[in-house]
C-alpha cells in the first residue's frame, strides 16, 4: 500500500510564517497551530513554525503533537536544534527512538 504525501510548498509556508511572525506564540496559540494539523509539512517547515513559540515547553508540546501527522518521524532529532534547554531536548529523545 502506498501512502500519498502532499507536501505544502515552501512558498505557502513562508507566507503563513510571515503572517504569523508579527506575533509571538505561546501555549494559548496552539489552537491556531493545531487547525493546520492535517497538512503535510516537512521537518524543516515545521521547525520554522515551531520556532514561533517562545517557551521550550510549548515547542515540545507542539513537536509531540505533530509527530502523529508527520511522515518524517525518523528525522525528529532535528527538532533538538530549536530547543534551548537540555532537559527539554532530553524529553524529545524518546520520539526519536519510536
Amino acid at each position: 500500500i502506498f501512502k500519498m504525501i502532499l507536501e505544502i510548498p515552501d512558498e505557502d509556508t513562508q507566507r503563513k510564517l510571515a503572517a504569523a511572525n508579527t506575533n509571538s506564540f505561546s501555549s494559548t496559540d496552539d489552537n491556531t497551530f493545531k487547525q493546520i494539523n492535517k497538512k503535510c509539512f516537512t521537518i524543516e517547515q515545521l521547525k520554522e513554525i515551531i520556532r514561533l513559540f517562545n517557551i521550550d515547553d510549548d515547542k515540545l508540546e507542539m513537536i509531540k503533537y505533530v509527530y502523529d501527522f508527520s511522515y518524517e518521524t525518523d528525522r525528529f532529532y532535528k527538532f533538538s536544534s530549536i530547543l534551548t534547554f537540555s532537559s527539554t531536548k532530553k524529553e524529545l529523545e524518546p520520539l526519536d527512538k519510536v
